[in-house]
């Protein structure tokens, strides 16, 4: 008996019948919404062909991927009708929550791991304060072996903040005096805020010293009061003798309008750290950057990426490859189709294959199991 999410693919009519064309705006990244029922027709657009993902798991890119040369061709996309794939819906179904449960675990673990394999930095709480002579912070000491010492940098201004977030990574941020002072704090991104403290008059340092070493835990366990908002999004990409292009990813991540993002790079390259030597310089363009790289080579990209995602700390996943650009609204797109679909796992969006001359890669008729579709779009003049 034939059902929404199980029926004979003869049923379908065929992809260009089923789905309209869609208008320029629309573009690369038009987000798709799977929750575990898998009602794709409940956001009335289209599934497609790249993924992100809530919680951990493997994400496929919402991007336009590069290629060396080749015929041109046009914007691919994928469309299962309202009731889903019977397959990729009985994936969703299992897979969410146990991701999400499994994952959840783990996120904990990923975030010290992230400290011990970064390496070089300093030892203890890194803690930059603002607008204030130099003085000395310390936690209450629990026994005669613990350290107590809080590493404090200080500033008088926030006029260089990219630069001293690139350089000391702090843990805490505090901030003393008139808040209006410190307006390049004040519209960081959240990742950023949610490390700061701020106080008009200098507290008690006792008093100070434990409640910067709280907020640095709160922030390596997780602690959060009510849902976080806006969420961390963690783009994470395996890298490997990457050269020039992944300029062009960086690029991309850059110009995002939705600045609450983190991107993880772990390095698989065989160049005697050539590639690592590269990624190191590129992270100190912007405190968001994370690079690391693995005692030996693996040479399997599906274990070099479930590293990325292990480290990364966001509450959704997006995949990056070294070599594929974002369009510039393409996280913002993410997020807000988990918001209006918070049961969601699984955000599906279109992509674009696209060589190195700017023509599209096509695929024969059929392709996708039937469901593919392409649509002619336009964006920044290509």
């Amino acid at each position: 008996m034939d059902s929404p999410n199980h029926r004979p693919r003869s049923a379908l009519p065929p992809a260009r019948d089923r789905f309209p064309p869609s208008p320029p705006s629309l573009l690369i990244l038009r987000a798709v919404f799977i929750g575990r029922e898998s009602r794709f027709s409940s956001a009335g657009q289209r599934p497609s062909s790249s993924l992100a993902l809530r919680s951990f798991g493997t994400g496929l890119r919402p991007s336009a991927r590069f290629r060396e040369g080749g015929p041109p061709s046009r914007l691919p996309q994928t469309g299962s009708g309202s009731g889903g794939h019977p397959m990729r819906s009985a994936i969703t179904q299992w897979c969410a929550p146990f991701l999400s449960n499994f994952m959840e675990g783990m996120r904990k673990a990923a975030g010290i791991s992230a400290r011990l394999l970064h390496g070089g930095g300093p030892k203890v709480p890194v803690v930059c304060i603002f607008g204030r002579a130099r003085f000395s912070l310390a936690t209450p000491q629990e026994a005669e072996y613990e350290e107590t010492r809080l590493d404090c940098r200080f500033y008088s201004s926030d006029l260089h903040l990219e630069r001293i977030l690139t350089r000391d990574r702090p843990d805490v941020i505090i901030t003393l005096g008139d808040r209006s002072s410190f307006p390049e704090i004040a519209r960081a991104p959240r990742e950023v805020r949610k490390r700061w403290i701020h106080y008009d008059t200098l507290p008690d340092l006792a008093q100070l010293g434990v409640q910067a070493y709280e907020v640095h835990l709160g922030n390596v366990f997780g602690v959060r009061e009510g849902a976080e908002e806006p969420p961390l999004v963690s783009v994470f990409t395996a890298a490997f003798r990457s050269g020039d292009r992944i300029e062009r990813a960086f690029r991309s991540l850059r110009e995002q309008t939705y600045p609450n993002w983190e991107w993880v790079i772990v390095d698989d390259s065989d160049d005697d750290g050539r590639t690592f030597r590269r990624l190191r310089a590129l992270a100190k363009k912007d405190h968001r950057i994370q690079v690391f790289k693995p005692g030996e080579h693996s040479g399997v990209i599906g274990k070099v990426k479930n590293w990325a995602c292990s480290l990364a700390r966001g509450s959704i996943l997006v995949e990056l490859d070294h070599d594929d650009a974002l369009t510039d609204y393409a996280l913002e797109c993410v997020v807000e189709g988990f918001r209006q679909f918070p049961g969601a796992g699984f955000v599906y969006t279109d992509c674009a294959e696209i060589f190195e001359d700017g023509t599209s890669r096509t695929y024969r008729d059929g392709w996708a199991f039937g469901y593919g579709s392409y649509v002619e779009v336009e964006y920044r003049g290509r």
